[in-house]
């Protein structure tokens, strides 16, 4: 990557620059995501506004409102979000093979579309297993943040 390459010999004009062609791709990436997610959070929100331990920490009168939203509604409602952020991990690596075709970026997604084109299946093969190992890589940290997110769940 010669963005990294840029950020490790200290090339600060080249990494800005790299940095400010990023901005569509990543935009046009990251908006798929963010509409599923953040719907899915809006009804997790409404939907856990009406259980009773909302009302009862509510009700306390020692906590302020945003101790509620963020302290008791937030982190239930981010338990279907974790799971839903880890299933789009790998649509968001699918997307990222045309992305980077369109915007003509020469990375891993690049690679296997040249792979495709001129028939290299052992190149296929590898470039699917690194795509299946981060998909389990995500589901993993998913499983660990329910976790940190929920106290119910316990590690063992």
């Amino acid at each position: 990557m010669p963005t990294i390459d840029a950020l490790i010999e200290g090339d600060w004009p080249y990494f800005w620059s790299s940095l400010r062609h990023l901005i569509l791709p990543a935009t046009a990436l990251a908006l798929v995501a963010f509409g599923i997610i953040s719907r899915l959070i809006r009804n997790s929100m409404i939907d856990i506004a009406s259980k009773p331990f909302i009302r009862t920490a509510i009700m306390k009168g020692g906590l302020r409102d945003r101790d509620v939203v963020f302290k008791h509604m937030l982190r239930n409602a981010l338990i279907p979000a974790i799971t839903v952020l880890a299933l789009t991990f790998a649509s968001l690596l699918a997307g990222a093979v045309v992305i980077e075709d369109v915007f003509s970026w020469t990375g891993m997604g690049w690679l296997l579309t040249q792979a495709l084109y001129q028939q290299d299946y052992p190149l296929v093969m590898a470039g699917t297993f690194i795509v299946a190992v981060g998909v389990v890589i995500a589901n993993l940290v998913a499983d660990i943040l329910y976790a940190v997110v929920d106290p119910r769940i316990k590690l063992e």
